[in-house]
């Protein structure tokens, strides 16, 4: 565990395992015992992923060459109901390395309808993406599997330098994008 607070701008950054359920306390105590003030929970300045675009049947993974990704799947879901007093737990939905995106809707629409179901009903909790990376170099082509869940949980931050810098690079493009 580390906090590392800074006088000048006030700010705190504490490096923890665990939920916010967890940090916020920590966050806490240290500001009472340290600066003697009481605080309220941080709103933490990450970006908040939008995973609805991957029940969009006309989306597409916004890929080019100089990425130097091959392609990007969907390799698992998890949905969540919207704001209904409805029970529904969802499992998570995983896919095979041959399931294209047009399948894995279709897959997603089969376990809505089960449940009596239509698409505006539910939002995308959790995705697990798998980006196919091209060689170059001497280097054979690589894979890298990032896990996603909203409002903003991204094991990003957990991969090589160069992989984290291709996935923001494609993430940014305007054009059908998906922020991650």
């Amino acid at each position: 565990m580390l906090f590392i607070f800074c006088p000048l701008d006030g700010s705190l950054e504490l490096v923890a395992k665990g939920p916010q359920t967890i940090q916020y306390p920590l966050q806490r105590a240290f500001c009472r015992a340290v600066l003697g003030i009481d605080v309220e929970p941080a709103d933490p300045l990450r970006p908040v992923y939008d995973l609805s675009v991957l029940l969009d049947p006309d989306f597409t993974f916004p890929i080019d060459p100089s990425d130097h990704v091959e392609r990007v799947r969907l390799e698992r879901i998890q949905l969540g109901l919207c704001g209904s007093s409805r029970e529904i737990d969802f499992r998570a939905i995983k896919f095979n390395k041959r399931t294209r995106m047009r399948r894995a809707l279709q897959l997603i629409q089969e376990e809505l309808t089960c449940r009596g179901l239509k698409r505006d009903e539910v939002y995308v909790k959790q995705a697990s993406l798998q980006f196919q990376f091209l060689p170059w170099g001497l280097d054979r082509c690589r894979q890298m599997t990032v896990h996603i869940s909203v409002p903003n949980t991204c094991d990003l931050k957990d991969k090589s330098e160069w992989m984290q810098e291709v996935v923001q690079a494609a993430s940014a493009r305007p054009a059908e994008r998906l922020r991650v």
